[in-house]
């Protein structure tokens, strides 16, 4: 890997020329090295690629971190990769002058399994935030668990996720215009199983979440409560997610009448908005709790009523959406269309009101700036929302 490089360029004689090479030099040049690239995973379109293309918009070099382009960036955002290599790689780019940022959306001091493996993943992980320039949070729950975990870190900074931007897919032509036949045929097919006067119910996620303990199995968990609805409300729930299989032992055994949709990047957001109330469980644990609000904005995006678990970050949408009790959620929507479609309403403006992208963005450009430096720890700590 090679490392920053720290040679001095010759002073050019344009005056020119030269404030803008400064003006360059102040800028960061940023490298995401996640463990993943695949734009199919919302982190990773949510808390890079599109940072990236915004970036890049504004004159910032930012791109996928590579071995022989290292030397390029003078900042590297580090996610989800917690192995022994790129420790050892994060140390040398460090000590060669880089700024280190470790981006975090979800609770990994919690180990995937008790296997040593597992284990000496979250030993890495605390290694690297005591190496980091700043550590990055999606929620502010999140950033008080690496506090407590880490009290030695430099800095915790709190940024939201940019909204989802599902066009930052390729795909050819071809591919597209399949995909709107997949979309009618999907339209045409919920038209028919849930008609007028049917209540349409959708839950969408990650199949499995870590330790299986969440996914689908959150869904199975409350899946009674709208099998009990449905004698008194005809309901129709769609699942849209990655594992057939796992819809059909855990939720197409239910009663309640439901279908399973597989997630496409290029017809999920049609799919998604045919629906009326999003339901959005979380059992409330360490990994949950520390959650960002995504999936609630996406809900709300599409124009859907959201009825979710109490999970700290989707409290701020409460008087758009209902939040802790689903089934008096669910029932409170049923008995009272008027309502429902008022708080859809009021969601989709919430969701869709300009300036967020542009305030996330900026908020990158700051904690990945080479020169910047984080507030003294003093009676507010470390811990910085840069809003």
């Amino acid at each position: 890997m090679r490392m920053p490089d720290k040679r001095m360029h010759h002073q050019n004689k344009n005056p020119n020329v030269q404030m803008t090479s400064e003006a360059n030099q102040q800028l960061p040049r940023v490298a995401w090295w996640c463990k993943s690239t695949d734009l199919k995973i919302a982190s990773v379109r949510m808390r890079a690629a599109i940072l990236m293309r915004s970036m890049s918009q504004q004159g910032v070099h930012a791109g996928w971190f590579t071995e022989k382009d290292a030397s390029d960036f003078n900042c590297v955002v580090v996610s989800k990769r917690y192995d022994d290599e790129t420790l050892l790689r994060l140390r040398r780019f460090k000590q060669a002058g880089g700024r280190v940022v470790i981006d975090l959306c979800d609770n990994h001091f919690v180990a995937a399994s008790q296997s040593q493996k597992h284990l000496h993943q979250v030993e890495n992980l605390r290694a690297m935030v005591g190496l980091a320039h700043a550590v990055v949070t999606s929620a502010e729950p999140l950033a008080q668990i690496v506090l407590r975990e880490c009290p030695g870190v430099a800095q915790v900074v709190v940024i939201g996720d940019v909204p989802d931007d599902l066009s930052i897919v390729q795909a050819c032509a071809l591919r597209r215009a399949w995909a709107k036949l997949i979309a009618a045929r999907e339209r045409s097919c919920l038209n028919q199983l849930a008609p007028e006067g049917v209540t349409r119910l959708v839950w969408f996620g990650n199949s499995a979440g870590r330790q299986k303990k969440s996914g689908m199995t959150d869904l199975a968990r409350v899946l009674p409560i709208p099998e009990k609805l449905n004698k008194t409300h005809p309901l129709n729930l769609t699942v849209i997610s990655n594992s057939k299989r796992l819809y059909k032992e855990q939720i197409a055994c239910a009663t309640l009448p439901s279908r399973y949709v597989e997630w496409d990047a290029l017809t999920f957001e049609a799919v998604l908005s045919d629906q009326h109330i999003a339901l959005i469980p979380a059992t409330p644990n360490e990994f949950t709790s520390s959650k960002s609000d995504n999936r609630v904005v996406t809900a709300m995006r599409a124009g859907l009523a959201v009825v979710a678990d109490p999970v700290p970050s989707y409290l701020a949408h409460g008087d758009v959406i209902h939040v802790g009790d689903i089934e008096g959620g669910l029932r409170h929507y049923l008995n009272d269309p008027a309502l429902r479609a008022q708080q859809s309403l009021k969601g989709r403006e919430r969701a869709l009101l300009g300036g967020l992208a542009e305030r996330v963005v900026a908020q990158w450009l700051l904690v990945t700036k080479p020169d910047h430096r984080p507030q003294p720890i003093g009676s507010d700590g470390p811990l910085s929302p840069l809003s």
